[in-house]
């Protein structure tokens, strides 16, 4: 009971930000939105903004569940969506890296999040994964983001997206040669699936077997 009250409490404190800083963005009030989302942030992880966009999601990840073995999923999702929404604020005002880098972390943290977590429910409040990817398409992500979009989409059912990230994460990085080997392993696995389970997956036998020899041709 109470770590459900004190993470109903957290969520509720976030939510309440985030619709002032919802309000504050409609009336172009950038610099006070800022002063909000930063000043939350600080009082979750005792880092601001800029700090956390640059901190690695797998180290932040470790802090908070060092610092908060209750809620630690909670405060990760909390500070992705506020991240999110920084993201937002600065496309707004036309601050296009700070806007990917903001987006890039908070999809980062989702990710990982999801890795350590897979079962974990997240406040409705968060962004999706695929939702955050729609503010990234014009970026090329680092290779292992690639990777855990592959697993993610794959563990989801949605065979056709893990295979869409894949091909973007081959095209992209060709000199990764992780995205062939764990390409290869991922086909193979889908192999093993029944027709049934591939249709429902958007990617139909055939195209499994066209999209591995497309991956491993020369």
């Amino acid at each position: 009971m109470f770590k459900k009250d004190y993470i109903m409490r957290m969520i509720e404190q976030v939510t309440a930000v985030l619709t002032q800083v919802l309000a504050l963005g409609n009336g172009r009030q950038y610099d006070e939105a800022f002063l909000l989302t930063s000043g939350t942030l600080r009082d979750l992880t005792g880092l601001g903004s800029a700090a956390l966009r640059q901190i690695p999601a797998e180290a932040l990840l470790d802090r908070l569940m060092m610092q908060d073995d209750l809620g630690w999923v909670e405060t990760a999702v909390s500070i992705a969506t506020l991240l999110h929404q920084e993201g937002l604020l600065h496309a707004e005002k036309g601050n296009e890296l700070a806007a990917y880098e903001s987006h890039q972390q908070a999809l980062q943290i989702l990710l990982t999040t999801h890795q350590r977590r897979p079962d974990a429910d997240w406040p409705e409040m968060a962004p999706t994964i695929p939702s955050l990817l729609s503010y990234l398409d014009a970026i090329i992500l680092p290779g292992e983001t690639y990777a855990q979009l592959l697993r993610y989409f794959e563990e989801q059912g949605d065979y056709g997206r893990a295979e869409d990230a894949l091909f973007t994460w081959r095209d992209a990085l060709p000199d990764d040669g992780n995205a062939l080997e764990l390409g290869d392993d991922f086909y193979h696995r889908l192999l093993q699936k029944s027709d049934h389970d591939l249709e429902n997956g958007n990617l139909p036998r055939a195209e499994v077997r066209a999209g591995l020899a497309d991956l491993t041709a020369d």
